[in-house]
This record gives structure tokens, sequence and C-alpha cells, in this order.
């Protein structure tokens, strides 16, 4: 799998990946459509966050994609059938490779799995999360370089 910049070409590949592994880690069913993950990238997200994807080259698949904004991962998702195969790791040591030292980010409370996945990547949970649109208790992390 390759890891390179967004582009606009990837958006509908892109937003169907991410919606579907949200529902599956937080197992509810989305109230935003696929439009509204579209128009959130589209008109949004890329205006001010780097994006980078992960393209399994072959077939064209989207099978990741993390948004950086300054030290502060605001998205990490990966395709249901690729977690647990080093990508999100990947996707983390290029975030802390342009950081300033430190990197942020918040995960759902109930998402166990990346909670643990997270704190073997050297984050540690600092507290409280922030008001979400999705109403659920989220967590703040920080990684600091040693």
């Amino acid at each position: 799998m390759k890891i390179r910049s967004y582009v606009p070409s990837d958006a509908d590949r892109l937003v169907s990946m991410w919606r579907q592994s949200k529902q599956a880690a937080l197992d509810v069913v989305d109230v935003y459509s696929i439009e509204d993950y579209r128009f959130f990238l589209t008109e949004i997200l890329i205006k001010r966050a780097k994006l980078f994807v992960a393209e399994d080259e072959p077939y064209k698949t989207i099978c990741g994609f993390m948004a950086v904004e300054g030290d502060w991962v605001s998205q990490l998702y990966i395709r249901i059938e690729d977690q647990g195969k080093g990508l999100g790791k990947r996707f983390l040591d290029l975030a802390k490779q342009s950081s300033t030292g430190q990197l942020c980010l918040y995960t759902f409370e109930k998402n166990q799995r990346a909670r643990a996945f997270f704190k073997s990547q050297g984050f540690k949970e600092v507290g409280p999360g922030i008001e979400n649109e999705e109403n659920l208790p989220d967590i703040e992390l920080l990684w600091e370089r040693t």
C-alpha cells in the first residue's frame, strides 16, 4: 500500500471507506449521508488540513486516510479489512515526522480498539475530549517526542 497526498478524484472512494469505518468503530448507524461527508471533505477539511490517503495500487482501493491540521491529527480512519496491518502506524509515523514534537488527537471513549492502538504508539490519554456532533464522549490523547 502506498501513502500519498489526497487528490480530488479520491473523494468518492474516500468518503465511502471513511463512513463505513466510522460506523463499524462506533457500532452505530451514521446520521450523516455520503453527501454530507463529501461536502465536509471537499469544502471544509481540504482547506484546513493536509490530507493523506493509503491506496492499494493494483485495485485503486482507498484503504485509509489521515487529516493533519498542524500538530492535530483530526481524522484517521482505516478500512475495516485493512485494520491491524500496520497502516495506522505508518500514518502516525508520517504525522510525527512532520510535527513540532507533539501531536494531539481525539478518539471516542467507546472505541477501545483505537484507544489501545494509540497508546501502543506512544499517546497518553490526557483528559476528556471536546464536544462533538455525534454527542458521544471522547478522549484527548497526546504524543510527545522524547
